[in-house]
């Protein structure tokens, strides 16, 4: 009898939205990353699936967790890449060669 390990999600954000609920309320809201973690984390257990929430404001930081994501056990990625989503070739780069699905937010 196989025993089946419950799915495992990395959640990566970037640049500044480690100020999330300081940063310009009007525009952005008042809920904070930690806020918008915890229910990730709330929603997760809910569907019995493992997830792990990173934020970094260095786009290296980034690219080793998405490139080593499969390494760590994580079955897919969801990516808020903040500023990244339209400068970063290297990040691009690492998404197309994680080896695992990678959905941006």
């Amino acid at each position: 009898m196989s025993v089946e390990k419950a799915v495992s999600v990395l959640v990566a954000s970037g640049p500044n939205l480690d100020r999330l609920g300081r940063r310009e309320p009007s525009v952005y809201g008042s809920q904070t990353l930690a806020d918008i973690h915890q229910l990730i984390g709330g929603l997760a257990a809910t569907l019995g699936v493992r997830v792990e929430c990173r934020q970094s404001n260095h786009e290296g930081a980034l690219i080793d967790w998405i490139g080593g994501a499969i390494d760590e056990g994580f079955h897919a990625v969801v990516l808020n890449p903040g500023a990244y989503t339209h400068t970063s070739w290297a990040l691009h780069d690492c998404i197309k060669g994680a080896m695992i699905p990678v959905v941006e937010c």
